[in-house]
């Protein structure tokens, strides 16, 4: 598997995973039949290459969004001398929304992320012409100008903080400026292979949704609204293509009286058997993605 990564940025040797406090943490994976090694940021990777995997992902994460890196001071809109760049603006190809991101890492200062979130909250965006000009020279697909700029006038962007992992203190510290907060995970198997593992509140794409409990004793989800599948074109005993982690896995949907459930078609479902409570979401394109 290609790796994206500068070599003179991160060394990856298997006596890495030896020092105590370099690897946080281990996956296996049904569909790769191997265990991951989630790196430690501060051991591994600085800020800039979190960055660079974002941008190389974003399309992936979120095909109905657009994003770019956004290498322009935003001025606070009372102390004009108070400015930050943020590492990403994105935005919803309806352009119904839009996000101004920070990328942080884990051991960086509370007061070093509060100012520049407290910049990006209280930002001046009135430069309409500018930021539409700028986003423009950067964008790579089709980009209508007049509904980017009607944007710009009508919704104020959302905060979004990704880091590597969510400091605790981060939530209470931070929901002064309404911020979302999402991570973005790098495991490594022992033929350096890469996996990338995504939580916390990007932007979901979906038409509707529910939610399903796994139930360890008979290996299936058990879900909340069982109107949900029939809604979307399916009856008890069809098959169910269902995204989780972006691969696809067959299920299959079971009516039990006023019960309803998935079942995994194989031994072992590909889930992280600590969790319990799942959603289900059917986005934009009729696929059907779980998360937790």
């Amino acid at each position: 598997m290609a790796s994206i990564f500068n070599p003179k940025i991160l060394e990856i040797r298997h006596q890495v995973y030896k020092p105590v406090g370099w690897i946080i943490n281990k996956i296996y994976t049904v569909t790769f039949n191997k265990w991951f090694y989630q790196l430690k940021a501060s051991k591994h990777f600085d800020e800039i290459t979190l960055q660079r995997i974002l941008l190389y992902k974003f399309q992936a994460l979120l095909p109905n969004h657009t994003a770019i890196y956004y290498d322009k001071n935003i001025s606070h809109k009372n102390i004009k001398k108070l400015k930050s760049k943020p590492d990403f603006l994105l935005w919803k190809n309806d352009y119904t929304e839009w996000y101004v991101i920070e990328v942080e890492l884990i051991n960086h200062s509370v007061n070093h992320i509060d100012i520049q979130l407290k910049n990006f909250y209280e930002g001046d965006y009135s430069d309409v012409d500018g930021i539409t000009d700028y986003v423009n020279s950067k964008v790579k697909t089709m980009f209508n100008q007049i509904s980017f700029k009607e944007m710009l006038i009508n919704t104020q962007p959302k905060i979004m903080l990704i880091s590597d992992r969510i400091h605790p203190t981060w939530y209470d510290e931070f929901q002064k400026y309404e911020c979302y907060f999402a991570t973005l995970q790098i495991y490594v198997d022992d033929d350096e292979n890469f996996l990338y593992r995504i939580g916390g509140e990007f932007p979901q794409e979906y038409s509707t949704f529910t939610y399903c409990n796994f139930d360890k004793r008979i290996r299936a989800l058990e879900i909340d609204n069982g109107n949900f599948f029939k809604n979307a074109g399916y009856n008890s005993g069809d098959k169910v293509k269902i995204y989780y982690r972006f691969e696809f896995e067959e299920w299959r949907f079971m009516e039990y009286g006023d019960k309803s459930y998935l079942e995994y078609l194989e031994d072992i479902p590909p889930l992280d058997m600590t969790i319990k409570r799942y959603k289900v979401i059917l986005n934009s394109k009729k696929q059907i993605h779980l998360v937790k």
